[in-house]
């Protein structure tokens, strides 16, 4: 009987140490990444919720303000510099597109003026070149491509917020 109970006590410790093992390796190997793996997910959503979406949103005043205005535009252009690589592909290709129907005025714009405007006075001249951010300058046909742009752009922008709002706070209930 004494030889019975060693073995069974040997036995159970090998269940034992068997057991430890499998549910180190489960958690090691599986719960653990799967957490981290989570937790990534919504820092990378709340980081472009707070850096990216939330001021451009607020920048644009949910596209109550036209990013063809001189002072929405570079607000825009600023945050999508720093923050942009938190964009989803979508919205930035529409960030490009709208960049790419803007033109800058020249020294020579600001000194002259145009057709549609008067020139600008020197001090504000001086002050343009110094802040490094010239007006935007407009043809009828580019200016009404970038409003359709624009806003597709505010859509997709609404949309990826929304979305973004909705899987974080379920993610944290």
């Amino acid at each position: 009987m004494n030889e019975r109970s060693r073995i069974f006590d040997l036995l159970l410790i090998l269940v034992g140490a068997f057991t430890a093992l499998f549910g180190t390796i489960l958690t090691e190997l599986w719960l653990i990444p799967v957490k981290q793996s989570k937790l990534h997910q919504y820092e990378l959503i709340e980081k472009r919720m707070s850096m990216l979406y939330t001021p451009l949103i607020i920048a644009t005043a949910s596209g109550q303000l036209s990013m063809i205005g001189d002072l929405v535009f570079h607000k825009v252009y600023e945050i999508m510099e720093e923050h942009g690589y938190l964009a989803d592909e979508e919205v930035m290709n529409k960030y490009l597109e709208f960049l790419g129907l803007c033109m800058f005025a020249s020294y020579d714009d600001l000194k002259e003026g145009s057709v549609f405007s008067q020139p600008l006075p020197s001090d504000v001249i001086i002050e343009v070149v110094r802040q490094r951010k010239p007006p935007l300058k407009w043809s009828a046909d580019s200016l009404e491509k970038a409003i359709k742009v624009e806003k597709e752009f505010i859509q997709l922008l609404l949309k990826y917020y929304e979305e973004a709002r909705k899987t974080f706070h379920i993610g944290n209930e």
